[in-house]
C-alpha cells in the first residue's frame, strides 16, 4: 500500500512527492509527462492512500474523498474559495487577529498602474475572481516590473468582464497560504 499520493494540476508538488516516495496522479493531460519515469504514477483514487493536493482549485475532488472516507492533506472547496475571493481571505486572516499588508482593490487594469505609478513601496499581483487566474498572480522585486506585467495583462484579459485586481504591499518573510507547502526556513 503507498502511503501518499500527490493529486496535483500542473506538478507543483513533485519533489514533495518524490522525497517522501508518494506516488502521482496527474490531473491535467497537458502536464502527463511530467516527472514520468520518476515518479509512479496512479490513474483513480481507489486506493486506501492518503492523498496530498499540492494547488488550490482542486477543492470539490478533495471534499469527495474527504466524504466518501479518505485522508486528504490540503484543499478544499473552502480554501478554493478564499484563493478565488482575496477580500474574503483577507477579511477572515483579519477577523483572526493576523495582521494583513496593506492592500487595494481595483476593477480596470488601467486604475491599477496609475496607483503603482505614485507608490514608492512595492506591491504584489493577485488574482481576485473567477475571471483572473491565480495563476497570474505576482510577486516582483519592484512596481518597475509589476508596471509592464499588468499591462501584458491586461491585453491577455482584454475579452474579460467583471476584472477584480488585488494589489497588496509586498512584506519580507515567510509565505503564508492555503497549501501550505515550503521548506521551513
Amino acid at each position: 500500500m503507498t502511503k501518499f499520493t500527490l493529486i496535483s494540476t500542473v506538478g507543483e508538488g513533485c519533489q514533495i512527492a518524490h522525497d517522501i516516495g508518494a506516488k502521482l496522479f496527474m490531473l491535467d493531460g497537458e502536464y502527463q509527462n511530467a516527472w514520468k519515469e520518476i515518479l509512479d504514477r496512479v490513474f483513480d483514487t481507489s486506493s486506501d492512500s492518503t492523498y496530498l493536493f499540492d494547488m488550490s482549485g482542486n477543492g470539490k475532488m478533495a471534499d469527495s474523498l474527504r466524504e466518501s472516507g479518505k485522508k486528504v492533506i490540503g484543499s478544499s472547496s473552502f480554501c478554493d474559495e478564499l484563493e478565488e475571493d482575496r477580500k474574503k481571505g483577507f477579511k477572515l486572516m483579519e477577523s483572526c487577529g493576523f495582521d494583513v499588508p496593506e492592500y487595494r482593490e481595483f476593477n480596470s487594469f488601467d486604475d491599477a498602474i496609475e496607483f503603482l505609478k505614485d507608490q514608492d513601496d512595492t506591491f504584489v499581483f493577485k488574482a481576485s475572481g473567477k475571471n483572473i487566474p491565480c495563476k497570474y498572480s505576482y510577486v516582483p522585486d519592484d512596481n518597475s516590473e509589476l508596471i509592464p506585467y499588468m499591462n501584458f495583462l491586461k491585453e491577455e484579459l482584454k475579452d474579460e468582464k467583471d476584472i477584480s485586481i488585488v494589489l497588496q504591499r509586498k512584506i519580507v518573510g515567510a509565505t503564508v497560504s492555503t497549501e501550505g507547502w515550503f521548506n521551513g526556513r
